[in-house]
């Protein structure tokens, strides 16, 4: 009978041991579902902000012309390397060569403005991503505010590339 005592007290003992263990455990797993829902929180608001940023970007982009466009081609032999550099980001943003020439025939393009409008930026490679955040960083003339004095459609196009990456 005492031996059973004594080993109803050990039982209990491990029982009660266990109960803390789980209880314990129960508190970690809640604040770490806690710490999740804030992290998940500020993930969704970060992606609002950044949709909403390239939503702004991208506006004026519908606005381009014809005439805008023709300005820009018109420049290229002469061209501004802010302009230039403008280029190569969206040429890298469509897949296409960035040498010189290979710009002008982009300018040139007849699709060049719809190519641009229809670009879905949701499925670019992330090797892509990459390339473009590297070119973006490579050169820190590239913001919208460097752009004075030069034709407003190569702001908008800085503009565009950015929101671009703020979003990706």
């Amino acid at each position: 009978m005492v031996e059973l005592e004594g080993r109803s007290e050990c039982l209990e003992g491990e029982r009660s041991h266990k109960t803390e263990e789980l209880n314990s455990r129960e508190t970690q797993i809640r604040e770490e579902k806690e710490e999740l829902g804030r992290q998940k929180e500020e993930l969704d608001n970060m992606f609002k902000l950044a949709k909403h940023k390239l939503s702004l970007s991208s506006a004026p982009i519908g606005n381009i012309s014809k005439n805008d466009q023709f300005e820009i081609r018109v420049n290229m032999n002469n061209a501004n390397p802010l302009i230039k550099f403008t280029l190569e980001t969206i040429a890298l943003l469509l897949n296409q060569p960035q040498d010189i020439e290979s710009l002008k025939r982009l300018i040139s393009d007849v699709d060049f403005l719809a190519k641009i409008k229809s670009l879905n930026i949701y499925n670019l490679e992330d090797s892509l991503d990459e390339e473009l955040n590297l070119k973006i960083r490579s050169n820190e003339q590239f913001q919208p505010s460097n752009y004075k004095g030069l034709p407003s459609v190569a702001k908008l196009f800085c503009e565009y590339v950015l929101g671009v990456q703020l979003f990706r």
